[in-house]
């Protein structure tokens, strides 16, 4: 073999390895491009949730309140959220409270770590003392919602159930189910005590 061809040999040999670092380099760089696409849009995402948040007040729970909040990331618009609440008990809390039930309700924008609350009812309205349960049946609450480059999200369900709340006394029997108990009571003794006093002055 003389030096020539020895020398295209050798030429080819290496062409071909820059040809293989070269791919291996392009690949790489196209997977650090994806891994950095989906960084990205991770810390940009939006995460819109429903959930039932308890207030207390003096140690009891005064009222529990529907809350949407974004947990995500990024960013979220053009949040719709809609309740369904098919018992009566439901329909009559959302007339008495202004909730939008089974209609479509708008957030034209919603930042991070943001929430949206509406209040349910108060502890009294959402516990029968007689049953020592809770009168309001489960329902839904359904979101869909996009992130700031237009990327739709949902839609997505939530059940919320204010039994939930039982074990922490939030919808237990507490002072205040006791206080509206004896309120109702007072026309009954007020009657009694007029009719005693009629007896007495006969």
């Amino acid at each position: 073999m003389d030096m020539t061809a020895f020398a295209t040999i050798i030429t080819a040999f290496g062409t071909l390895g820059i040809l293989a670092v070269s791919a291996l380099m392009v690949r790489a760089t196209n997977r650090m491009a994806k891994v950095s696409e989906l960084t990205l849009k991770a810390g940009t995402t939006p995460q819109v949730v429903a959930y039932l948040q308890d207030h207390f007040h003096d140690s009891v729970a005064a009222y529990i309140a529907v809350v949407i909040e974004n947990i995500g990331h990024g960013a979220a618009q053009n949040v719709v959220y809609r309740l369904d609440m098919e018992d009566r008990e439901g329909q009559v809390l959302a007339r008495e409270h202004n909730l939008a039930n089974k209609q479509d309700v708008k957030i034209d924008f919603l930042p991070t770590g943001v929430k949206r609350e509406m209040i349910l009812g108060s502890t009294p309205q959402l516990y029968d003392s007689e049953r020592d349960a809770a009168v309001l049946a489960p329902f839904k609450v359904t979101i869909h919602y996009e992130n700031l480059n237009g990327e739709k999200f949902g839609p997505q369900t939530f059940t919320l159930d204010t039994n939930d709340f039982a074990d922490r006394g939030s919808v237990a029997k507490s002072s205040i189910v006791d206080i509206e108990t004896s309120l109702r009571s007072l026309p009954e003794i007020k009657s009694l005590m007029e009719k005693f006093t009629k007896q007495s002055t006969a």
